[in-house]
C-alpha cells in the first residue's frame, strides 16, 4: 500500500470508532494494534486523525481487494471490540461492505470472527510501564521486568 492508501485506511478505522462520538480505549489500542501490523508510521497516524477531526474524511475502500477486506474486517473489530456496534457505526460498516462488494452473509461471518478475534485479544495485557504486550498471569513484563502485581489489588 502507498502512504496515502495507508492513511485512508487508518481513516476508516478513527472514522468508525468515533462514529458514537466517543472513541473507547479499547479502540485506540485495536486501532494502534492495526497500525503498527500493517507497518505505518505515527505520522501516517497523525494525519488519519487529522482528517477525521478536521472532517475531511469519508469512508472509502482502497488498496487491493485483499486489502480492502482487510480493512473492512479492522473495521469491525474496531466496532465490536468495546462490545457497542451501534446504530452509528453499522451503517458506515454495511456501506463500506457495499462499496466492496462483500455479501451480506459474507459480512455475518467477518462479524463472528471480529467478536471471537476481540475476545481472543482481551486476554492479552500490555504493561503500564514500557507498553509491550503480556501473556495471561505473567508477574513480570518480558520486556522491562515491572512487577504486574504491584499496585492496586497486588498480593
Amino acid at each position: 500500500m502507498t502512504e496515502e492508501e495507508r492513511i485512508v485506511y487508518l481513516s476508516n478505522l478513527v472514522h468508525v470508532a468515533g462514529a458514537d462520538e466517543a472513541v473507547s480505549r479499547r479502540e485506540g489500542e485495536v486501532i494502534e494494534r492495526v497500525r503498527e501490523e500493517m507497518g505505518a508510521g505515527r505520522e501516517e497516524m497523525a494525519r488519519a486523525l487529522q482528517a477525521v477531526t478536521q472532517g475531511e474524511h469519508t469512508v472509502r475502500p482502497v488498496g487491493r481487494f485483499s486489502e480492502k477486506v482487510r480493512n473492512l474486517e479492522d473495521m469491525i473489530l474496531v466496532a465490536v471490540c468495546d462490545d457497542r456496534f451501534t446504530g452509528e457505526e453499522k451503517p458506515e460498516v454495511v456501506a463500506f461492505a457495499k462499496d466492496v462488494g462483500v455479501t451480506q452473509a459474507q459480512l455475518n461471518v467477518i462479524l463472528a470472527e471480529a467478536r471471537e478475534r476481540s475476545h481472543c485479544q482481551e486476554e492479552v495485557g500490555v504493561c503500564p510501564s514500557c507498553g509491550k504486550e503480556i501473556p495471561p498471569g505473567s508477574r513480570f513484563c518480558p520486556g522491562c521486568g515491572a512487577d504486574l502485581r504491584s499496585g492496586p489489588g497486588a498480593a
